[in-house]
């Protein structure tokens, strides 16, 4: 009986492998930033400068509203110091990661514009701020 408890030892520990094949790709390290109406941010690939909020008619926080509302925002997108494009984006309020750019080298996603409004009213034009993401 010994010999066979040692047996099927044998042959389980055998089939068993207790390391994990898997390979693991590496993620790419990602930056955040908050960006002020007017101001630019340099990357090393690409620039992303906030021309200015178009118009803003998202509803205030302490407001019932039907609809939830939407900000437009005009951006510029620089490649060595040369324009690319200009593009108007809508940021909503339960949208995420609205994609501005993608090249090989880097992915340039707007995540939000703040401050939200909190009661009926417009907020002062540099007190905006876009948050991107650099993937």
């Amino acid at each position: 009986m010994k010999y066979l408890s040692v047996l099927f030892l044998l042959c389980f520990t055998s089939v068993v492998s207790a390391q994990d094949s898997t390979l693991v790709a590496l993620e790419t390290p990602k930056l955040s930033i908050g960006l002020v109406e007017g101001g630019s941010y340099m990357h090393e690939y690409v620039t992303v400068k906030f021309i200015k909020v178009i118009q803003d008619s998202r509803c205030p926080k302490n407001v019932m509203c039907i609809r939830a509302g939407e900000a437009e925002v005009l951006i510029g997108i620089y490649k060595n110091g040369l324009l690319l494009e200009e593009k108007s984006i809508i940021v909503r309020p339960n949208t995420r990661l609205l994609t501005l750019y993608s090249n090989a080298e880097v992915i340039v996603s707007a995540v939000n514009l703040f401050p939200y409004p909190k009661e009926v009213g417009t907020v002062s034009d540099r007190s905006y701020v876009l948050d991107l993401l650099f993937e």
